[in-house]
């Protein structure tokens, strides 16, 4: 079991990963203004798969390579980009990570216990502290920002489909909820390519 997480993390990062970094996304962000549009969306949709396959590729080796020493750890990435919704993504993104900043940031801020407004300042300075995280510069700060106004989004939504919601026969049929949750993955995922590009980009410009 552990040896197979091992190889399928060298696998992730250095044939998935590399190769699209080196074929795709690498060049278009050092000079996106010599491709066109639909390269340049390709290279963003690379880029997503590029940060899952290295980050989850790293993940699986340190479990692996920990398990093979008598540690058991827990599963760091759960099919992300399967995720409906931004509350979803963040339950199955780097769950060490966002636990960690669930944990120790925004449940000490007060979490959602103190009100709606105090809430949205929660969510919002978790995720400006999680970008900042990863490097003390303005487009990580961006790209918190942004995850952290898709929460609060998010939230406010889902509060008011629960107040809203009523039965009906309808809504239960097949077809809608099949193209119900195609359109929920598909809002997710194009979100979340979006905010990578401020993630991947070394400058604001």
């Amino acid at each position: 079991e552990y040896i197979t997480l091992i190889f399928l993390g060298l696998f992730k990062k250095l044939v998935i990963s590399s190769y699209l970094v080196l074929s795709i996304s690498d060049d278009v962000f050092a000079v996106p203004e010599n491709h066109s549009p639909f390269i340049i969306l390709l290279a963003i949709f690379a880029y997503s798969l590029v940060i899952y396959f290295d980050f989850s590729g790293y993940s699986d080796l340190s479990i692996g390579f920990a398990g093979l020493m008598g540690f058991k750890s827990p599963i760091n990435f759960d099919t992300p980009y399967l995720s409906l919704n931004l509350k979803e993504f963040w339950r199955r993104w780097h769950i060490s990570l966002s636990s960690w900043v669930r944990d120790y940031i925004y449940i000490p801020l007060g979490g959602s216990r103190k009100g709606k407004i105090r809430e949205v300042f929660n969510l919002i300075a978790s995720m400006v502290l999680m970008g900042l995280w990863h490097g003390a510069a303005t487009h990580f700060i961006i790209w918190g920002t942004i995850q952290g106004l898709g929460l609060v989004g998010t939230h406010f939504y889902q509060s008011k489909k629960k107040l809203n919601s009523q039965p009906n026969e309808e809504i239960v049929k097949k077809w809608k909820k099949v193209i119900a949750i195609f359109f929920c993955w598909f809002l997710t995922f194009n979100f979340i390519s979006f905010s990578w590009i401020f993630f991947r980009s070394e400058s604001v410009e």
